[in-house]
């Protein structure tokens, strides 16, 4: 019997053993994740917005209940898919009674990335009642459970979604119950099958089209997530505002530790990657050096390729300077002082070739995708 803990703080959950960890609410993660961010989660009453949550999970219980006769009567329109008029009925609650809609700051204009309640449940459960493709998935996850439904967290390039599965193996759901599908909700919903995610909201390549109609293991998009994934998914949305508001020390330490939990999506060890470069570039101007001579020197060293280091070569910053290596090595060991990382020039390489090659091209293609040779380190 594993024993249930209702960490009350995100060092509290990370302090779990893994199977303690795979008992803990979704929505209570998330809102462990938004403590502290900003002046709303700063006061954040976590129980009471879990109790919150339990209200609105009781109030669409009641009005499905009351109107299920109607999916009975005229199954037709909704596909004779008792789910989908199931997940109507949310939505419809969600949005006509609890306001719940899509930030619409956030569909014409350009993302805020500090804000933390676009990217954490908290902003959806206060006064806002506003979200984003992060948030109102889990919202949706949340109250689902709560009402026994089979959701789950997806992700597709650029892009979170909901996703009702009652065909796992690993479940008991009534019969009526047993279709998968894809959910957006957005104050409103809609459905779609997986093969929609190939061109939005970025279009795929080929060969990653194919590695996921191939059912390859090592595709990147479009699973379902573990528990463990989810939880890792709002640790990584701590960690952007993090790195937004310049606290990069925390921020890669929770970029690794997304990374920890989820080790099938490479993302993770990516962004702690650019938050370490992020934060290297405000050290260089500590050193007398133009904040982005640091991504030259890496390409000029031989760890990263160009394209990775996201810098057009050659760089206006002169001739590389001789003792190069130990200046890469001073920069490091300042990068990851006060983290618990230890200064490993590993930890500066960006995302591995899995993210950036096609598996199925030759393996001489592949070398010719991503550079990465060993540099003197004293």
């Amino acid at each position: 019997m594993v024993q249930v803990i209702q960490p009350d703080t995100l060092s509290a959950y990370l302090e779990l053993d893994t199977d303690q960890k795979l008992t803990i609410d979704i929505a209570r993660v998330s809102l462990l994740c938004a403590q502290g961010l900003d002046g709303k989660a700063a006061d954040l009453d976590i129980d009471l917005s879990l109790q919150r949550l339990d209200i609105w999970a009781k109030r669409i219980k009641q009005r499905t209940d009351e109107h299920i006769h109607l999916f009975h009567a005229n199954p037709e329109p909704y596909d004779h898919c008792e789910p989908i008029w199931r997940m109507l009925a949310m939505a419809r609650v969600l949005n006509q009674e609890y306001g719940i809609t899509y930030n619409p700051d956030r569909i014409n204009g350009q993302p805020d990335w500090a804000d933390a309640q676009d990217l954490l449940l908290h902003g959806l459960l206060g006064s806002r009642r506003t979200g984003t493709c992060i948030t109102l998935p889990v919202l949706v996850v949340a109250i689902g459970r709560r009402l026994g439904y089979p959701l789950y967290l997806s992700h597709a390039p650029a892009h979170c979604f909901s996703r009702w599965d009652g065909t796992r193996d690993d479940i008991n759901v009534p019969r009526a119950w047993q279709h998968r599908f894809n959910i957006e909700f957005h104050g409103h919903i809609d459905f779609h099958p997986d093969e929609r995610y190939y061109d939005f909201p970025v279009k795929w390549p080929d060969w990653q089209r194919k590695q996921h109609q191939m059912g390859d293991p090592n595709c990147q998009y479009l699973n379902t997530f573990t528990p463990l994934q989810e939880h890792a998914s709002s640790i990584c949305q701590r960690a952007i505002v993090l790195e937004e508001t310049g606290q990069f020390n925390e921020s890669i330490h929770c970029y690794l530790t997304a990374h920890e939990l989820d080790g099938c999506y490479k993302g993770y060890r990516h962004f702690a990657w650019r938050a370490m470069r992020n934060k290297a570039e405000t050290i260089m101007p500590q050193m007398g050096y133009p904040a982005q001579v640091f991504r030259t020197w890496l390409v000029q060293s031989g760890l990263v390729c160009a394209e990775d280091a996201q810098v057009t070569m050659p760089q206006a910053f002169g001739v590389a300077p001789t003792n190069m290596p130990d200046l890469i090595r001073h920069v490091l060991d300042m990068v990851c002082k006060g983290t618990p990382i230890p200064p490993t020039i590993d930890l500066l390489l960006p995302n591995p070739p899995e993210l950036q090659v096609d598996p199925y091209a030759n393996q001489n293609k592949q070398n010719t995708q991503l550079k990465l040779t060993p540099v003197t380190m004293k």
